[in-house]
């Protein structure tokens, strides 16, 4: 089940990690907006595929322009998983990076107080998480 879920999800986490990225390193928008238009261009060629074998005589030459927007070749999955879901992913993420940001630095003697108290139990924890695989 929780494989099942990744793979529904990885589109939206490698958004999400752009997103991450590029706001520590001062590129939110541009990773975000990278990231968000790398996945549309994918799902759209997909879509190009799925209707030259449906519908194109396994011939690219048979494409019409709107072929891609075609209805009938876009699936559930497909569109909501790995074109819709990491849209809004990468658009929640471009206010609410900084605002974490902002209250990370507020919370920051708190969180630092907290990781020197649960280190070895959360170091234990990772290492019993990494033997079950």
């Amino acid at each position: 089940m929780l494989k099942e879920l990744l793979y529904n999800l990885e589109h939206s986490l490698y958004v999400a990690a752009a997103a991450v990225l590029g706001y520590v390193i001062g590129f939110q928008l541009l990773f975000t907006l990278s990231a968000i238009f790398f996945f549309i261009g994918r799902e759209h060629a997909q879509a190009e595929y799925r209707w030259i074998e449906t519908f194109g005589e396994h011939k690219r030459a048979n494409l019409p322009w709107w072929g891609a927007l075609d209805k009938r070749v876009w699936d559930t999955h497909s569109l909501i998983w790995n074109l819709l879901l990491p849209i809004g992913v990468g658009i929640a993420a471009l206010p609410v990076l900084p605002l974490v940001g902002y209250l990370g630095g507020i919370l920051a003697p708190l969180i630092t107080y907290l990781v020197k108290l649960f280190s070895p139990k959360i170091v234990a924890l990772l290492a019993k998480i990494i033997a079950l695989f």
